[in-house]
């Protein structure tokens, strides 16, 4: 699954992936994504403001990241997790395999690899995910399903 990224793409299957995605990328999908980011942000200044009154420290890089992950779902999948405010959740869970945040360079190192050495390494970085990334495509599958029943789209 690691292999069907876009970013280790080239020639004819990137043009046609890009062709793909581009309709998901308009200025007017991206503005029908600004309330579910505006909603997604209500718990994030919630828990900053709780966090800066009580002047206790905390981890600001967590509540980004379930900032992010929030988002993300909201987003791409159509879904409320509201990971903010639970702890453990199946999703933030597998997000957090998927997506380590540790290390933003690394990440970011790792997918600027030219696409021969990802495709490399991608069939063994697939059986390490392999959870949560069939996790991640039964939701997607289950959303579509969902949204072919009810003629819902998004």
């Amino acid at each position: 699954m690691l292999k069907s990224f876009i970013s280790t793409m080239t020639g004819e299957e990137w043009k046609l992936k890009r062709n793909l995605l581009t309709p998901a990328f308009t200025s007017g999908k991206l503005r029908q994504m600004t309330p579910l980011i505006e909603k997604c942000s209500t718990p994030l200044l919630k828990t900053m403001n709780e966090k800066c009154e009580s002047g206790e420290s905390f981890d600001a890089k967590q509540v980004f990241v379930t900032y992010q992950i929030d988002v993300i779902a909201s987003c791409a999948f159509g879904l409320d997790m509201n990971v903010q405010t639970k702890d453990g959740e199946k999703f933030t869970e597998y997000t957090k395999q998927i997506l380590p945040m540790q290390s933003l360079s690394s990440n970011f190192l790792f997918m600027s690899l030219p696409p021969i050495l990802f495709k490399t390494i991608a069939s063994p970085m697939s059986k390490i995910f392999s959870g949560a990334l069939d996790f991640f495509k039964k939701i997607s599958y289950d959303v579509i399903k969902v949204r072919q029943t009810t003629n819902e789209s998004f």
